[in-house]
């Protein structure tokens, strides 16, 4: 039996009551524990240890030691540098208020002036939530309308093969054009199938 299996037996036995705290439960100590990875990646980083297992970055420690994906990778390193200046940081994923993709997001923002009032804004929100705070926190210019004109491609004519009997090749595979469909474009005059 796998151990999915053997998970799926005990929690089958659950009441649904059971089954949601164990699960609310779970949460709690995830982020309790994505906090303390943090604060362990924060110290890795600080000391350059990854140097000593050969790796030339935290991010390639993180790919090739710890098997993060390159974004899991990316933004635990970004969120544990801002808590190292920003203690608070690891506090509110800690405690479950604001996720580590809204973390990820709103850390180049934060200051030590504006991070607590930040935090509260973003607790309990939503990832396009906190996208939406972070573009009233750091607006960007309008983006200009620019309409350009875009020049036509020039059309070089090119010279048909001229076939016996005065005709020239078309387009369509033995189709035979008069050389005055070519002069004035081969769908003006219905071709002249000559010879089929």
């Amino acid at each position: 039996m796998s151990w999915y299996e053997s998970v799926m037996n005990t929690l089958q036995l659950l009441s649904n009551r059971e089954l949601l705290d164990a699960t609310r439960a779970l949460a709690r100590e995830a982020c309790e524990v994505e906090a303390d990875l943090l604060v362990h990646l924060a110290e890795i980083d600080e000391r350059k240890l990854y140097l000593d297992a050969a790796f030339p970055s935290l991010f390639a420690f993180c790919v090739g030691e710890l098997a993060f994906s390159e974004d899991a990778a990316y933004s635990r390193i970004l969120v544990a540098r801002a808590a190292r200046r920003l203690p608070v940081v690891i506090d509110a994923l800690r405690s479950r208020r604001v996720h580590l993709t809204g973390l990820r997001l709103l850390v180049p923002h934060l200051t030590a002036e504006n991070c607590e009032e930040v935090l509260a804004r973003a607790a309990g929100k939503s990832k396009r939530d906190v996208e939406e705070l972070v573009a009233r926190l750091a607006p960007q210019p309008p983006v200009a309308a620019l309409v350009r004109k875009v020049l036509a491609a020039r059309m070089t004519p090119v010279s048909a093969p001229v076939l016996p009997g005065g005709f020239l090749e078309g387009p369509v595979h033995g189709e035979r054009l008069v050389p005055e469909q070519v002069a004035h474009g081969a769908g003006s005059v219905a071709p002249s199938r000559a010879g089929r």
